[in-house]
Order: C-alpha cells, then sequence, then structure tokens
C-alpha cells in the first residue's frame, strides 16, 4: 500500500513541475516570435521614414511651370476624383487627385499624369515621386489650387524595361508662410518602356 501511496505521490509532483516547464516553454516561443516579428517592422519603419525624409523638405515657394493647366472640372467631379485616389497618411487636411498609373514609353521620356490640386484647398501641393527604397525619382515645383499637371519627366529611373512599385508623395504648404502642413501619399505604378 505504501508503494501505491508513494507513486501516486509522484504523479502529483511531477504534474506542477511538467505544468511549469510547459508555461516557460511558450513564454520562451512568444518572446521569440515577437522578436522575430519585430524585425521586419523595425525594417519597414526606417524605410518608411527615410521615405517620408525625401517628401519632406522646405518649399522654397518655387511654383511648378512645366505641363501646368487649370482644372476644368467643376467642384464636384474634383472632390469624386480625390475620393477615388486612395489617400494615405493625413488624409483629412487636405485633398488631391493622381493616376495610379505612370507610362513611360523610356527611361527618359515624358509621360502623361494627372496630378491635381482641387480648387477647394486652400494650400500649395508638391508631388514627389519616391520608388520601393525610398530614392528620389520626381519633385513637382509648387502646384496653385484649382491647376494640375499633366506629364512628368522622371529625374531618375531604372535602366530596364518593366513595371515598379512606387509611391505619390504629396506634401502641403501654406500659400502665406510656405509652412508644411501635411504630408499624404498614394501607390503609384511605374511603367517604362515596351
Amino acid at each position: 500500500m505504501s508503494k501505491t501511496n508513494s507513486s501516486s505521490a509522484q504523479t502529483e509532483h511531477s504534474a506542477p513541475k511538467t505544468k511549469s516547464k510547459t508555461i516557460r516553454l511558450v513564454a520562451i516561443v512568444v518572446v521569440a516570435a515577437v522578436l522575430a516579428a519585430s524585425v521586419p517592422l523595425a525594417w519597414i519603419g526606417v524605410r518608411n521614414a527615410r521615405m517620408q525624409e525625401h517628401a519632406l523638405y522646405v518649399f522654397n515657394g518655387v511654383l511648378q511651370e512645366e505641363s501646368i493647366f487649370n482644372i476644368t472640372l467643376d467642384e464636384k467631379d474634383q472632390t469624386y476624383r480625390a475620393a477615388e485616389t486612395h489617400r494615405h497618411g493625413q488624409t483629412g487636411k487636405f485633398s488631391y487627385f493622381c493616376d495610379s498609373t505612370l507610362v513611360l514609353a523610356s527611361r527618359n521620356a515624358y509621360g502623361p499624369i494627372v496630378f491635381g490640386n482641387p480648387s477647394a484647398n486652400d494650400c500649395i501641393l508638391v508631388l514627389t515621386i519616391l520608388d520601393k527604397d525610398g530614392e528620389m525619382l520626381y519633385r513637382s515645383g509648387g502646384v496653385l489650387p484649382g491647376k494640375y499637371i499633366s506629364q512628368i519627366r522622371l529625374l531618375s529611373a531604372p535602366d530596364e524595361s518593366g513595371t515598379y512599385a512606387c509611391r505619390a508623395y504629396v506634401s502641403a504648404y501654406d500659400r502665406q508662410t510656405k509652412e508644411r502642413i501635411g504630408v499624404q501619399y498614394s501607390k503609384l505604378s511605374v511603367q517604362i518602356g515596351g
């Protein structure tokens, strides 16, 4: 009878030890998973900060002179067009509309794009295009409310033909003080060559 009791006592003492080991093992696995997940997130944060850095610059007041036109859409259509642009960032501060694709015959060619500053805005907009690595491909001059850019030529572009995932960063500046009001971005696909 004493053998049965001592065996039963050993089982009772082993259960808490096994449970404690299981809890420690689960905790270690959870901590390792969190650390493994944080490395890519930290890289994304660094990359996004680098991208924002190119988009955030001190506006010197120089306005866009090339390929700039008056918007002929009424305000309702401009608002609709801005709503169709999938904008991210400080979206409550201003609006804009921008094509989601830029097609260039070659890396040095001009390509059609519609980037517009709706008439309802009371700010100047600057368009900056960055590639997936945060390299600046294009920066416009200031675009006044009620104006749009109809075509652009990239300052820098990949040598090879293909389609590249980029972002169109739009910085808004106060018309009087030139202080930055906010920044938004949207996805832009850049197609080069045939």
